[in-house]
């Protein structure tokens, strides 16, 4: 994210490619290098290089070489880029800044290489080496002169990226977005070519919302103020400004067309076709005054007036007349179905959009703010209802007002009406000239308008943390700033409207300049009359008018078209996934599995990493961690509100993502942290959790989640209305209402997300009790912080950075004293134990599946263990076909005897390994049981199958394949003679399925 890291020396020398003398690769753009002069420090000889000096830089070369030749190119383009970067940092303070062209070079960080192709940026000496040859021509010097002269900007370190994007931009390189891979890394982490097109494209998508001067202004923020200048200058925060920028990479150029406007009525308006062959019929009547007023005044000028007869005057103005009523009473209705028809095809698009909304996945509501999402229900709706209301109003009929005049334009003069025509075509030429200009400032309108909207939303939700900290002035500065972008984007709409408006007047006043004159000389010529003249004057400004204005409708519909851009964005957006041959999951009845479930939100850190977990139907587990951990992000999955980017999650052996989502969450029910509430009753609240449930169905939620305790207290009892987010209701009154909507359904699943974090002490102890209760006979799965209300789980899960480190009961994991006790330790106050340390990927080295494996890849897994205890006499079986290693305790090996019984093979202490002759061999009915308590590391099957799948050397030891050995030989049987085994009599034994978390 923005602020920006600066890159390491050594990074940038690696930044463009290229091959050292050595081998070694050593190219890139080297910042704050330490060339000095003098051959003792190991820097080139320069005495043999001659010079160009121009505008100000000073070009140095070795004649006879590739850089003789670039040489005066490169003063000249040099002085154009130090006029550019003029003001820039250290740029007024260095008075020749020198530029050495060099077929190869000394790397200042790393002597022993050679530098063979690339820049390197000497910002102590006011110098920049490039490397030119035939196979390396330099590139251009704006960026390694920004580099230059940006190292006396005061947060360079946080502004680098930034300033050689700048110098990028200002070389004037092609278009990079083409160039960018789908997923981007953050853009303090990118480097080489992708880390430069990143630089220009990010620095390209703040000059689109600001001009050049706000960009410098941000290079010059002082040092820890460059976050504060981001919002002053760009009213949003750099990572803010960074997501939008990679939402614009993710969505492309946007590819619709004010034509998209005829394709979108076309879908919408196919309803309402009667209304618009109705429309068109008194489009055809209002034209009739149009039509008939040039014949009719060619007539009074040429014929009715010279004859002196006043009657006939009379009779020609009774039928303009008559004309003029119909045309006036045919355009009321006109307009009266234009705007029905473009009003009710508004309505059903912003039907359309709300109701994909509601199918979204939850990943695309995470790229957008909720003003955002509003702006484009409403606001870019409205915009898009303006275009259509003039696509399906006024340019239809201006469509057909030209073409009928131009039809009678022709018949009054066929020279002089061709030369109107020829000229009118002029006017689309301007418009199809300043088009994408309109569009450009059409979306950033539309964005800065739903900036806007986003702080007024924020603040609303907000203000019982504005009023109570005081942040009334600093809301209001956000707003001022927000509305003072969205001021400025009016502003260039407007303007680049009014210059689209001057253009197309210049030409229309032209042509009725020439047509004035050629008329006239018509006339003196014998060739036409006065009343021709008149009348083809008032024809041609209705053919002329319906052009003008149809180029109006077109800027209106290009300047909509920014709205239909982020109207598609929703209508376009893929829905939550829906298999086309899904099926229905049946309720739950063994087991919930996740089996390597991964899962990122960004690129830079994925939130869950290889996750496996058994939940055993009607158990009652919990996953727990550090804030972070992602163990929300457990709950999200499980619900399907994402999807994993690996591994699967399954009921009863069935890929929840082969399933339909209704059957998923039809049998889950879920009590959030924050239990919103709808603005309507109690009653109607808890019916949403089951659409159609009768009363008796919610009356028996309701005692379920002991609502009873209160209800007699409101005045309405189940038709209390709970105020908005329920605010007429308490803290715990809110989370008994939502826990009966989660039980109205009889869900075999209940999620409980911090159901009870948000309350005292007392009311959580109560709903605590309510949500045990409730839960019986239901597989309870728990995201809680509060440690102290799980003690009795079958099962704790603890999640860390990701990983599933450990699993067991409570006091099993707390006498494993690792994330889990340290987490109980600060809650309650008691004193962790701390384990010994081990070196786990020693142990597995010792295994014969991870002998072959160097330290690293041993490491690696060696991270996927899972620890879990055994209690003293509890066992574990080798049939699960898991490795475990001993971490803490003894534990005694018990191998089945053909005379019967079992006997104590072994004893196995810190370091050795369980199970390995069963992953090689199939099992031998072997078990190992805790003398005293046992502290485990398992690899479970999942797990194992996933590293052979990796590692060529585990899978074939897995398979018992083997590249040394005896090639003779009598195998002898085990010796395992039935004898007493050490521990207490009759402890029982642990299910062998513990290594996969059944019943841990």
């Amino acid at each position: 994210m923005v602020p920006l890291r600066p890159t390491p020396a050594r990074d940038l020398v690696l930044q463009d490619g290229g091959t050292g003398v050595d081998g070694t690769r050593v190219d890139g753009t080297l910042v704050d290098g330490t060339l000095v002069d003098g051959e003792e420090s190991g820097r080139p000889v320069t005495t043999d290089f001659e010079t160009i000096e121009k505008g100000g830089i000073r070009v140095r070369y070795r004649p006879g070489t590739a850089g003789e030749r670039a040489a005066r190119p490169m003063a000249s383009a040099a002085a154009k880029a130090r006029r550019l970067l003029a003001g820039l940092g250290s740029e007024p303070d260095i008075d020749v800044p020198c530029i050495y062209l060099d077929d190869a070079f000394n790397d200042p960080g790393d002597p022993d290489t050679v530098v063979t192709e690339g820049s390197v940026v000497d910002a102590q000496s006011g110098e920049v080496w490039m490397v030119v040859g035939p196979e390396a021509p330099p590139e251009p010097p704006h960026r390694p002169l920004a580099l230059l002269f940006g190292a006396g900007l005061p947060c360079l370190d946080e502004v680098e990226l930034l300033v050689e994007g700048y110098g990028l931009h200002l070389a004037d390189i092609g278009p990079t977005r083409s160039q960018l891979p789908p997923v981007l890394p953050p853009l303090d982490a990118a480097g080489g070519e992708l880390r430069a097109a990143m630089a220009v494209d990010f620095v390209r998508f703040l000059l689109d919302r600001e001009n050049e001067n706000a960009l410098r202004a941000l290079l010059a923020a002082p040092h820890g103020a460059l976050d504060t200048r981001f919002r002053e200058l760009y009213g949003a925060p750099a990572a803010a400004l960074e997501q939008a920028w990679r939402n614009e990479v993710l969505a492309g150029e946007p590819d619709v067309k004010p034509m998209e406007f005829l394709r979108l009525s076309a879908r919408y308006l196919r309803p309402y076709w009667a209304r618009q062959l109705e429309v068109f019929g008194y489009m055809l009547l209002s034209l009739a005054f149009t039509a008939a007023f040039p014949y009719v005044s060619r007539s009074l000028f040429d014929t009715a007036i010279p004859s002196g007869d006043f009657g006939e005057v009379l009779q020609l103005l009774v039928v303009l007349g008559v004309a003029f009523v119909v045309s006036l009473l045919a355009g009321l209705r006109q307009a009266y179905q234009s705007a029905w028809v473009s009003g009710a095809v508004v309505r059903d698009i912003r039907q359309t959009m709300f109701d994909k909304l509601q199918v979204l996945p939850s990943s695309w509501f995470h790229r957008y703010q909720q003003g955002d999402v509003l702006a484009r229900l409403f606001s870019d709706v409205g915009a898009v209802q303006s275009g259509l209301s003039d696509t399906i109003g006024r340019g239809i009929f201006q469509l057909l007002t030209l073409v009928v005049t131009a039809v009678i334009m022709l018949t009054i003069n066929v020279p002089m009406g061709l030369v109107v025509l020829a000229g009118a075509p002029l006017v689309g030429l301007v418009y199809k000239t300043m088009a994408k200009g309109a569009q450009e400032r059409s979306i950033d309108l539309r964005e800065d308008n739903s900036a806007l909207l986003s702080v007024a939303a924020e603040n609303y939700t907000a203000i019982p943390v504005v009023k109570m900290f005081g942040l009334g002035g600093r809301e209001s500065l956000r707003f001022g700033r927000a509305s003072d972008r969205l001021f400025r984007s009016q502003r260039r709409l407007s303007l680049f409207g009014g210059l689209f408006g001057l253009s197309v007047n210049m030409i229309t006043t032209m042509l009725r300049l020439g047509v004035l004159g050629f008329g006239a000389w018509l006339i003196l010529e014998g060739r036409f009359t006065v009343g021709g003249l008149v009348a083809f004057l008032a024809i041609m400004g209705e053919v002329i008018n319906p052009v003008t204005v149809l180029t109006t409708i077109g800027q209106d519909i290009q300047a909509a078209t920014g709205a239909l851009v982020r109207i598609n964005e929703v209508l376009d957006a893929e829905p939550e996934p829906r298999a086309a041959d899904a099926v229905e999951l049946p309720r739950l009845t063994t087991e919930l599995r996740l089996s390597d479930v991964s899962f990122s939100y960004s690129p830079e850190r994925r939130a869950l990493d290889g996750v496996d977990a058994v939940i055993p139907a009607g158990s009652n587990v919990a996953f727990v961690g550090p804030s972070g951990s992602g163990k929300s992000t457990v709950l999200r999955m499980i619900m399907r509100m994402y999807e994993p980017e690996e591994g699967t999650i399954s009921l009863d052996g069935i890929d929840v993502g082969t399933a339909t989502v209704e059957s998923l969450r039809g049998q889950i029910g879920v009590v959030f942290q924050d239990p919103f509430l709808f603005n309507t009753t109690i009653r109607e609240n808890i019916e949403l959790g089951k659409p159609g449930a009768t009363d008796d169905e919610v009356l028996a939620a309701g005692a379920a989640a002991e609502i009873d305790t209160f209800i007699g207290s409101l005045p309405n009892g189940y038709d209390t209305l709970v105020g908005e987010r329920g605010t007429n209701l308490s803290g715990g009154q809110r989370q008994r209402v939502s826990i009966a909507r989660a039980l109205i359904r009889d869900p075999r699943i209940l999620l409980l997300d911090e159901a009870t974090s948000a309350l005292d002490p007392g009311t959580e102890r109560q709903i605590t009790a309510t949500l045990r209760r409730v839960g019986a006979d239901r597989t309870v799965i728990a995201i809680t912080h509060r440690l102290t209300s799980i003690t009795d789980y079958d099962s704790i899960f603890v999640i860390d950075a990701g990983r599933l480190v450990e699993y067991g009961r409570h006091d099993e994991l707390v006498a494993l004293g690792g994330t889990y006790a340290h987490l109980w330790a600060e809650q309650t106050g008691t004193e962790r134990r701390e384990l010994a340390p081990f070196d786990s990927a020693a142990a597995l080295a010792s295994t014969p599946l991870f002998r072959d494996t160097d330290d690293e890849t041993r490491r690696d897994v060696a991270a996927r263990l899972r620890a879990f205890v055994l209690q003293p006499g509890e066992t574990i079986g080798d049939e699960s076909g898991g490795l475990v290693i001993v971490r803490e305790g003894r534990g005694a090996v018990l191998a089945p005897s053909d005379l019967g019984g079992t006997a104590v093979t072994t004893e196995l202490r810190s370091g050795d390994v369980f199970g390995v002759k069963a992953l090689i061999g199939g099992s031998t009915g072997t078990r190992l049981r805790a003398i005293d308590s046992l502290v485990l590391l398992e690899l479970d099957n999942a797990v194992l199958d996933g590293i052979a799948a990796r590692l060529p050397s585990v899978a074939a030891a897995l398979a018992g394949s083997r590249s040394s050995g005896p090639t003779h030989g009598r195998r002898l049987a085990s010796a395992a003679f039935a004898a007493a085994a050490p521990g207490p009599a009759g402890a029982t034994a642990r299910n062998s399925n513990a290594s996969t978390g059944s019943t841990a």
